[in-house]
């Protein structure tokens, strides 16, 4: 499983109680780390946890974001963003980056953010980006995963219509932006006007996991006895406001 898919999977536990740096998941985040004990600041142990739990190496990690930074620029493994690596922001936060937003904006989910595992938005300027040796680069992009059913009864709508021969070539142009599944096909509707008849048959989605996608396919699978098609597709790059930091360590 990817650092992506494990980190959005926790998302959501917090510390019990509160303001405590402490709780049963809590613990085991800071047992991935080499300080032992509970009640202390936990970003970077959460960024150990998820890295071990994908199999990568972490020997740049460090309960301290200020000896995380350091011993990341030491064995060079800073650079560019890419999905699964982490910002530091040393001697205050570090968390990981799940997708771009736009520009230097990036999706993040961060340990002991507001006492939680949080999702956040935030600007990348002026922090550092490490990541463990086995990170593929890869293309970052934002992938969102769906799922329809064929079997459904298929409704169908149009789009336009245009006029003209630039008519005809929008029409075809939009057909062409439309998701597979919903058979878009261009049609004359009149006199020298054309439009884009879709079948739009019952969908599932989105999710930002292909995990949770999968979970969500085998009960509805369950449910109606038919075949369902698992698909993803790239997410716009939306423009986003960066959040404020939350809770620091």
């Amino acid at each position: 499983m990817s650092v992506v898919s494990i980190a959005l999977r926790e998302v959501g536990v917090s510390e019990r109680p509160p303001g405590s740096n402490s709780g049963t998941r809590v613990r085991q985040y800071q047992a991935a780390t080499d300080l032992g004990g509970t009640g202390w600041p936990w970003c970077a142990a959460f960024v150990e946890w998820v890295w071990k739990a994908a199999g990568l190496d972490t020997s740049i990690c460090s309960p301290s974001t200020q000896t995380f930074a350091d011993r990341a620029r030491a064995a060079g493994a800073t650079g560019s963003p890419r999905p699964g690596a982490a910002f530091i922001i040393p001697g205050t936060h570090t968390g990981l980056l799940v997708a771009p937003a736009g520009g230097n904006i990036w999706h993040t989910v961060e340990g002991n953010s507001g006492d939680q595992v949080a999702r956040r938005v935030r600007d990348l300027s002026g922090t550092y980006i490490a990541f463990p040796r086995g990170l593929a680069a890869g293309p970052a992009r934002r992938m969102l995963y769906w799922f329809d059913d064929p079997g459904a009864k298929a409704t169908q709508r149009l789009l336009g219509p245009w006029r003209g021969k630039r008519g005809l070539a929008s029409a075809r142009k939009a057909a062409a932006a439309r998701p597979r599944w919903e058979q878009p096909r261009v049609k004359r509707v009149g006199p020298d006007r054309f439009g884009v008849l879709i079948g739009q048959r019952s969908t599932y989605g989105p999710w930002e996991d292909a995990t949770a996608r999968d979970a969500a396919l085998r009960v509805i699978r369950k449910r109606t006895g038919r075949t369902l098609r698992p698909y993803s597709s790239p997410m716009s790059r939306e423009r986003v406001a960066a959040d404020a930091l939350g809770k620091t360590t």
